[in-house]
């Protein structure tokens, strides 16, 4: 009968039979021999180990081992290479700083295996002092005001740094790379794990802090709340200051300190407008309100900022009844001009005829039964105003009467009759100014009128059609006048639009585009100095307009879902049972219980949100940013630089260390 168990084979038979070890495999790789450098190392440092000249590594040279990322080995070594290429009569400097670095290596050895603990410490103490120097200076990845998954991803590519330069400094040669590979990988690990850790438990003492504080002292807890958001804004306590400071001295003083924080001051006026209490209803009465009356603040922005203070239909009106006005008088001056002389109007006679003669609009003789056309009949009429065939005008009033007659017929005319009798307009003008220099006067003041007149309206497409390439331009090139006239049309339609339809939609919308903020800034009369890179206060003004409505869209727009739920809670009626049963909006319930559990772990009762409404709304002339929460925010900016520092600090030294340990060289 066969063994059962001869297919297992006791190994330690087989190798005293000779065979091959099947655990060999496993066992751990033997260490290489020494190569001369190193036991030259093991030599000398031996001879001096235990004695006053001992070189071995203690706590000082491993703190600054640590706050140079593992490399002061390597700074010793190249300092000292000179020395040992005279030692070793050698002018390799390869060769004399391979001698060093093996000695440097194997005094940090031997002085960590005799003060394992100090050493240690030591080496974290100079990695936390490195990162937390480097957190201070700004050379990180976390950036101020981030949030938890920031300062995780922050911290890991700060520690992933780290430990790929402690890695490579420690190394040598082709390990260096390898090291530094494996650094980055071991530091980025304890990068993401601290904050995270930090962040645990943070909240687990924060919980009870922010109930308690939110119950015994409601307006501290509010102050703490509003302080967290302006950091969170990156905005500093004078600046939101100034913000609201500039809103009321440009004719906005409803611009509050929520607009002026920007998102944060939105998201957190949205919480209390979303919540039951009082702070609701104070904050959604006054946003309603004010969006209510966003359009009349852009329009007062836009109708100040252009030095518009008429429709375009008013000021065409007043312009003409002032050109005619102007233009009595003026030609009344030159009939009544002593110095006026005959007029030659054979030019302008000529000009007719070159339209009536025979072969230019049509073929025909004076004797031809054919009727005139629109055309022929406009200049002959304009012609029979200066001559009858045999004899023609020459007084200067009587040329005045039939030159405004021909006037007249431009007017009223179609554009070919107008291209048509220009050339005789033109004729008689220039024979008149040479008649009376005071009918050249008369002329050129309502030619300027009228190019004033004309501005109204080519301001008025520029608004609805303009390219800022063609319109500022054009605009530029017009006198004072008509650049006033101009301004007016080009306001006429944009004022139109900011006070017709939905009063709680956003007037400054379409303002925001890079076109009309182009002309607007070149046609605005806050022309003054600006600091470097600030807009012009026109741009200023509707920017802040576009800020309240971005914090009422956060507070106020949206699903009703939150404000029927927070009225419920309000009533003392419960919600949930109401939505289930007439709507079944299980999402809204949902929502509503995860809002109502963020406030309670988060502290937010009725009278904390009642304060903090009262915060973010300020506004005017009363508003005191810094007197409401500059104490917490400088407290809560100096603990974020301390933590900051802290985390840096802690991820450094765990990065630099485990840098070191992974590609420090081995004897």
């Amino acid at each position: 009968m066969s063994d059962p168990w001869a297919a297992y084979v006791d190994p330690t038979a087989s190798a005293a039979q000779g065979a091959p070890d099947p655990w060999a495999a496993f066992a751990a790789p033997a260490t290489p021999p020494p190569d001369k450098y190193q036991q030259e190392a093991a030599d000398v440092l031996g001879k001096l180990k235990g004695t006053p000249a001992d070189q071995s590594y203690g706590p000082t040279a491993s703190y600054v081992n640590g706050v140079m990322f593992g490399g002061l080995p390597t700074l010793m070594a190249g300092l000292e290479t000179p020395a040992e290429m005279i030692s070793h009569r050698t002018l390799s400097p390869s060769e004399g700083y391979n001698y060093a670095k093996a000695k440097e290596d194997l005094a940090l050895q031997q002085g960590n295996a005799a003060h394992p603990i100090l050493n240690t410490g030591a080496d974290l103490a100079g990695g936390m002092m490195t990162g937390a120097g480097l957190s201070k200076a700004g050379v990180t990845a976390v950036r101020d005001g981030a949030g938890l998954a920031g300062r995780i991803l922050g911290t890991a590519v700060d520690g992933a740094g780290m430990g790929a330069t402690s890695g490579f400094l420690s190394g040598e040669g082709d390990n260096r790379l390898t090291g530094a590979g494996e650094g980055a990988a071991a530091g980025g690990l304890l990068g993401a794990a601290i904050p995270t850790g930090a962040a645990i438990a943070k909240g687990a003492f924060a919980l009870p802090a922010a109930q308690i504080s939110a119950r015994f002292w409601p307006e501290e807890a509010a102050q703490s709340t509003l302080a967290r958001a302006i950091v969170n804004s990156g905005k500093s306590v004078p600046d939101l200051q100034m913000a609201i400071d500039n809103g009321t001295a440009a004719g906005q003083p409803n611009f509050t300190l929520a607009d002026a924080l920007g998102k944060p001051g939105g998201d957190a006026l949205s919480n209390v407008v979303r919540s039951p209490g009082e702070g609701a209803t104070q904050a959604a009465t006054f946003l309603d309100s004010r969006q209510a009356a966003q359009g009349r603040d852009v329009a007062a922005q836009l109708s100040q900022g252009l030095g518009v203070n008429s429709t375009a239909n008013q000021l065409a009106d007043a312009l003409t009844k002032q050109r005619g006005a102007q233009a009595d008088i003026n030609y009344g001056l030159a009939r009544s001009d002593p110095g006026a002389g005959a007029v030659n109007v054979t030019p302008a006679i000529s000009a007719a005829d070159s339209v009536l003669t025979p072969g230019v609009t049509r073929f025909a003789s004076p004797n031809s039964s054919i009727a005139d056309n629109s055309v022929e009949a406009a200049v002959r009429r304009a012609k029979s105003f200066l001559t009858d065939g045999n004899s023609q005008l020459s007084n200067f009033n009587d040329v005045l009467g039939a030159k405004r007659e021909i006037d007249n017929m431009i007017e009223s005319g179609t554009p070919t009759v107008q291209r048509a009798l220009m050339p005789i307009k033109q004729a008689l003008d220039n024979a008149m100014i040479d008649a009376s220099p005071m009918y050249q006067l008369a002329r050129d003041t309502f030619a300027g009128q009228s190019r004033a007149i004309e501005a109204i309206g080519t301001g008025k497409a520029a608004a609805r059609s303009g390219r800022p390439e063609d319109t500022i331009p054009a605009y530029n090139g017009l006198a004072p006048d008509a650049q006033a006239a101009y301004r007016t049309g080009y306001a006429d339609p944009l004022l139109e639009q900011a006070s017709n339809g939905n009063p709680m939609a956003n007037k400054a919308l379409p303002l925001a585009n890079e076109g009309t903020r182009a002309e607007l800034a070149n046609m605005s009369q806050y022309q003054g100095p600006l600091q470097p890179g600030a807009r012009d206060q026109l741009a200023q003004a509707l920017d802040r307009s576009n800020a309240m409505n971005e914090t009422y869209r956060r507070a106020r727009t949206g699903s009703q879902t939150f404000d029927n739920l927070a009225e419920g809670h309000q009533q003392g009626i419960d919600p949930g049972v109401i939505l289930e049963g007439l709507r079944g909006n299980f999402h809204g319930v949902a929502l509503d219980m995860m809002r109502h559990a963020g406030n309670f772990f988060s502290g937010s009762t009725p009278e904390t949100r009642r304060y903090l409404a009262q915060m973010l709304l300020m506004r005017g002339p009363s508003a005191d940013v810094a007197g409401a929460v500059a104490p917490k925010v400088a407290s809560i900016q100096y603990r974020n630089t301390l933590a900051n520092a802290l985390r840096a600090g802690t991820a450094g030294a765990g990065a630099i260390t485990a840098g070191q340990n992974i590609s420090r060289p081995s004897q």
